[in-house]
């Protein structure tokens, strides 16, 4: 077992309410444009949010064969994101806004 691992982050304890969950996991409001982009005005966390943007991406063939850490953004992924082309790391930097924080407790 590792020793480095929070008990807060087990499994069994996520199963509990969205108020437990740590930051990134926290599930939070959507902008109108990401929830049209999702199909859903649903709350979704980041990392949920991310993944079906990623497999948009590779459904769509957007990664650059050249370089495959770069995305050629299409028209609707330009429209969320903001640009026609970035870098896969700068993704998160181009959803935050997109996501209503959290309140501060």
């Amino acid at each position: 077992k590792n020793k480095y691992r929070s008990a807060s982050l087990s499994s069994s304890n996520m199963a509990g309410s969205a108020a437990k969950l740590p930051g990134l996991m926290r599930p939070l409001k959507p902008s109108v444009q990401l929830g049209k982009f999702l199909g859903s005005n649903a709350d979704i966390s980041r990392p949920a949010a991310l993944k079906k943007i990623w497999a948009y991406i590779k459904q769509q063939d957007l990664q650059d064969p050249a370089d495959r850490r770069q995305i050629n953004c299409d028209s609707k992924l330009a429209d969320l994101l903001g640009t026609k082309k970035l870098n896969m790391l700068e993704m998160g930097k181009r959803l935050n806004p997109h996501f209503e924080s959290a309140p501060k407790k």
